[in-house]
């Protein structure tokens, strides 16, 4: 998502106006104030974790999903960042029926 304009909270409201739901792939610890107040953590102390919280996104998966839930969640997904202004090459879904 390096390459794209659009940033996660943009991804996440596309997904819900089209009725596929996300979530936050992971909390930092380092946020926590327990954490920060018993340890002193700062976000500054985790840099690659921190740039990757900012991006990274849980997409609906679970065991027995379909088919056809997988090509609309990842059709989805592909519309959202198609929409978005970015220099990365040119992303093709390919059916997995």
């Amino acid at each position: 998502m390096e390459r794209l304009t659009v940033d996660r909270g943009q991804v996440i409201d596309g997904l819900r106006r089209l009725g596929i739901g996300t979530s936050v792939h992971f909390i930092l610890f380092q946020l926590d104030p327990y954490y920060r107040r018993v340890w002193g953590y700062e976000l500054s102390d985790f840099p690659v974790a921190t740039h990757e919280f900012d991006r990274v996104i849980s997409l609906p998966l679970w065991p027995g999903i379909s088919t056809t839930d997988v090509e609309r969640v990842v059709g989805g997904l592909g519309v959202q960042l198609t929409m978005a202004d970015h220099t990365a090459a040119p992303v093709f879904w390919r059916s997995l029926s």
